[in-house]
């Protein structure tokens, strides 16, 4: 195992360039300090998102401990983990195993693919288990502190964090391996592995509500009031979608042998998920991923040349949607959420009793009773938060790599670049307010003006954060990567761009609190909102415009 841990720690320290700090401190204490700047930046803006993040869940272990069961919050903490390295697992497997250039490297090295598969699993564990941390972390800390628990409570909760991703990545991994047996057979991978990536993980959200609705059918109303009769029924409700977290809820909230048993219990089967995910996955390692090195038969179509002079700005822009489009690392992290979104607010209508609920009916009853601006702002809301989380724009000149220098060899001005891939990553930014509204609309039977209020309102705020996004990737970008997913994955901007964002968003809405303060009517602060959003969003542009040529050189140099 010595050769495993030595290549995850090459990786790990390639991936948080402590080689190049460590460097910078005794050479060049300007870079150090810009490093230490930037990283600031990144923790201000993690914390800035869990505030947010702490505070929903502290309202929510309210409600949890207002009908007496305090421990279903734990377990919807554990399952929301879960889930989510499930889901983003795959996106990350994919880019660190099979689309890494170190791939080939590896491969020449006297080591056994079953090693280098673990240390890239390992590599992947460690970044999954610090989005685990940072969802489970509050929980913990709400729940404990809200029931008076001691250290063994917390040492029990770190036990199950540690082996929280396993599981999930085990079943990522098979299937990514499964995906790649098929691809590697084929002339088009790029295209199938997007398609098959796409239908992978909106397959887990439509089957976790269709199943969902299938339980309402069969009387689980019933069966929830017999659940909440016994001290772990909400819990065992709860872990119906995935039964493992059932077992580490149960260990890290019940005492005695009982938690022992679970707690073990859970940790054994995730040690056995991945070990199986090793002997069988580890084998065929090197049969997908150096098959991604391979290049495409030529096709015998042979394709007629053309010399019509077109747009600049527009080549810039097809460009730009096809280097997202044909590597599906970019594709499925930046275009998902236009996919997401929609299938989220959609998937009530299809459930059984939701439409017809008491809530719902109340709901659709103070859409239609002539609150327009509230719709407006709440539907705007919804999309711009599927907006924010879009890393397009904050990595839209780190996906460039190191051929950046062909971007600096056009001839076209820099601002001219600049404002092409500000309308590429806008376009994808306003196909997801749009989709989000629409579905939204759709599901909650919004009148069709207040609708196209919406997406007006949210193309507008759409334009701004798009803007600072990208502004923070022109400042600072990411060219020195090894594989596409670390210029997406491993991007300090896309964090540095979700907390401009967010803080983007709190500079409008705190406008508008000021003028409710006030009591402004809603026409009013809609009105003033607006026109602060269209004023933030053009000068926002023009800053990045006008930044492009002088960082232009500074890159260069």
């Amino acid at each position: 195992m010595r050769e495993v841990f030595m290549l995850w720690f090459t990786q790990m320290r390639v991936r948080f360039g402590f080689s190049v700090m460590r460097y910078n401190l005794h050479h060049d204490k300007k870079k150090f300090f810009k490093s230490i700047g930037i990283l600031t930046l990144v923790v201000f803006a993690l914390a800035e998102m869990l505030g947010v993040y702490a505070y929903l869940c502290h309202a929510l272990y309210g409600v949890a401990a207002s009908i007496g069961h305090p421990e279903a919050f734990i377990s919807l903490g554990i399952v929301a983990a879960q889930l989510m390295t499930l889901v983003f697992g795959l996106f990350y497997i994919l880019g660190a195993l099979f689309f890494a250039k170190d791939s080939e490297l590896l491969a020449s090295l006297p080591v056994k693919q079953w090693k280098v598969f673990c240390s890239k699993m390992l590599y992947v564990y460690a970044g999954e288990l610090g989005v685990s941390l940072c969802i489970v972390a509050p929980v913990a800390v709400i729940y404990g502190i809200g029931g008076g628990l001691g250290a063994l409570f917390y040492l029990k909760m770190l036990l199950a964090l540690i082996f929280l991703p396993a599981i999930p990545l085990a079943i990522a991994s098979l299937i990514s391996m499964l995906l790649m047996g098929v691809v590697s057979r084929t002339r088009h991978r790029d295209m199938i592995t997007t398609v098959l990536s796409f239908v992978f993980v909106l397959a887990i959200v439509v089957g976790q509500n269709l199943f969902t609705s299938q339980l309402s059918k069969s009387g689980t109303g019933q069966t929830a009031a017999k659940l909440l009769q016994s001290g772990d029924g909400l819990i065992r409700m709860i872990g119906r979608y995935f039964p493992p977290s059932i077992w580490a809820s149960l260990g890290v909230t019940q005492t005695g042998s009982d938690s022992a048993v679970n707690l073990l219990l859970f940790v054994g089967i995730s040690i056995a998920a991945i070990v199986v995910s090793v002997l069988l996955a580890g084998r065929i390692y090197y049969a997908g991923s150096l098959a991604q090195l391979e290049t495409n038969g030529r096709s015998r179509k042979q394709r007629r040349l053309s010399f019509t002079a077109g747009s600049p700005a527009m080549a810039i822009f097809m460009r730009e949607m096809r280097i997202l489009l044909r590597t599906p690392v970019y594709a499925l992290n930046s275009l998902f959420t236009v996919v997401l979104g929609p299938v989220v607010l959609l998937m009530p209508m299809f459930s059984s009793g939701t439409s017809n609920s008491a809530d719902m009916t109340k709901l659709f009853a103070m859409i239609g009773s002539g609150k327009g601006y509230y719709v407006i702002f709440a539907l705007s809301g919804i999309s711009l938060l599927f907006a924010m989380i879009n890393p397009a724009a904050s990595t839209v000149y780190s996906r460039e790599g190191r051929t950046f220098w062909l971007s600096k060899a056009m001839p076209v001005t820099p601002a001219l670049q600049a404002r092409a891939k500000l309308l590429a990553c806008y376009s994808v930014a306003v196909a997801t307010a749009i989709m989000t509204i629409i579905a939204a609309s759709v599901t909650f039977r919004v009148p069709a003006l207040y609708a196209l209020g919406a997406v007006v309102f949210s193309a507008v705020i759409s334009l701004a954060l798009t803007a600072v996004n990208m502004l923070i990737d022109l400042l600072r970008p990411k060219l020195e990567w090894e594989s596409p997913q670390e210029a997406i994955k491993q991007n300090m901007n896309v964090m540095l761009g979700m907390g401009a964002g967010l803080l983007t968003i709190g500079v409008l809405a705190g406008a508008g609190w000021l003028l409710t303060l006030a009591s402004a009517s809603p026409a009013l602060i809609a009105a003033t909102v607006f026109v602060l959003a269209c004023v933030l969003s053009v000068v926002l542009c023009r800053v990045v415009v006008n930044e492009a040529a002088h960082a232009y050189r500074r890159i260069e140099s």
